[in-house]
């Protein structure tokens, strides 16, 4: 159950790089962790979210 938990983590945090609409649920474990600020509605995303899918940051 633990790995399919992270395969949708990784799926959901790919979308959200690719500018993808992302599950509510997905983006409030995205921004507890770190990863995203949300200010006024928009998204705004670290560069821990890159060494998290193990890409490099733009």
């Amino acid at each position: 159950m633990f790995v399919h938990l992270m395969e949708e983590l990784d799926k959901a945090a790919l979308d959200l790089v690719r500018g993808r609409k992302v599950d509510e649920h997905f983006l409030e474990v995205f921004r507890i962790a770190g990863f995203i600020e949300v200010e006024k509605g928009e998204i705004k995303v670290k560069k821990s979210l890159f060494k998290f899918l193990e890409l490099p940051a733009n």
